[in-house]
């Protein structure tokens, strides 16, 4: 209820719980990781999404930093930009989120704020 009345405040704003360091470094990793399981229990439901080169580019961040199994972390294709993205993958995310929902409402008919899109 606390994330669907964060998405539905004008503006939205989301701020998810990330681990942190003793010194400060924040480790988003296991967050996106959690995400990606989600997608994974309803692939059918995320394929308009996925499918959707434009649509799919909130979900960058959320891809590089889940990584995979025999990855440091997954790549989008241009190792130049998978290096900023991953630096900046966790600052990204409450955006990304925002911009997922908002494609979602768009395809539900409903009323999404797009301000700030990542597009």
């Amino acid at each position: 209820d606390e994330i669907v009345q964060a998405l539905s405040a004008d503006p939205p704003e989301l701020e998810p719980i990330f681990w942190q360091t003793e010194d400060g470094l924040v480790i988003a990793r296991d967050w996106a990781e959690g995400f990606m399981e989600a997608i994974s229990l309803g692939p059918s439901e995320w394929r308009e999404m996925l499918n959707d080169e434009d649509a799919s580019l909130p979900l960058a961040p959320i891809f590089l930093l889940a990584g995979n199994d025999e990855t440091e972390s997954a790549s989008i294709g241009d190792a130049d930009g998978d290096e900023v993205l991953l630096a900046d993958a966790a600052d990204l995310i409450p955006l990304s989120v925002i911009e997922i929902d908002a494609f979602w409402k768009f395809r539900r008919g409903l009323a999404a704020d797009t301000k700030g899109t990542m597009h």
